[in-house]
């Protein structure tokens, strides 16, 4: 994850270097999924930065596409094969579909320029919701303890495009 203080794009000549950085690192890493978005909710405290909005690609095990896009979108092969409504208003890079809002600045969804993601490729929310109290903690780190993971709140998409082993 590479992060950039949004004010940054207001720069002269900083909006059109980084959307150049985000295609060049991405055509170097060959993502199956990428993407630019507005996170918020961040403030200021002393010398740092308190944690804000999360994004919705947030650990180091894969579960989908996010149901709402950001600013900007890079597919690899698998999910263009899967998102061809994606891939028609794209830019193809390197083997890579990029598609993107022209304003960076603000939040935007992508969705209006390329359409929804499959629904059966899709990110299908925690089981327990985003927040835990001490209850559902409890019955979280039960269930941690039978199956001896600690992803068992994951839900997969119903149309894992990767087959076994990583089915859901």
């Amino acid at each position: 994850m590479v992060e950039v203080e949004k004010d940054a794009l207001l720069e002269p000549g900083w909006t059109a270097n980084i959307k150049r950085f985000w295609q060049q690192a991405s055509v170097l890493v060959n993502p199956i999924y990428g993407d630019v978005r507005i996170l918020g909710k961040y403030r200021w405290v002393g010398a740092t930065v308190s944690p804000g909005q999360g994004h919705p690609v947030i650990t180091w095990w894969w579960a989908g596409v996010p149901n709402q896009l950001g600013n900007a979108v890079v597919l690899g092969g698998v999910y263009q094969d899967l998102w061809p409504a994606f891939v028609g208003a794209s830019t193809m890079v390197n083997g890579l579909a990029f598609a993107s809002l022209e304003d960076w600045t603000t939040s935007g969804d992508l969705v209006e320029k390329v359409g929804r993601p499959p629904r059966e490729q899709v990110q299908i929310p925690d089981r327990f919701g985003g927040t835990m109290n001490a209850e559902i903690y409890r019955e979280y780190l039960a269930e941690v303890r039978r199956f001896g993971v600690h992803n068992v709140r994951r839900k997969y998409p119903t149309g894992w495009p990767f087959g076994e082993p990583f089915a859901p």
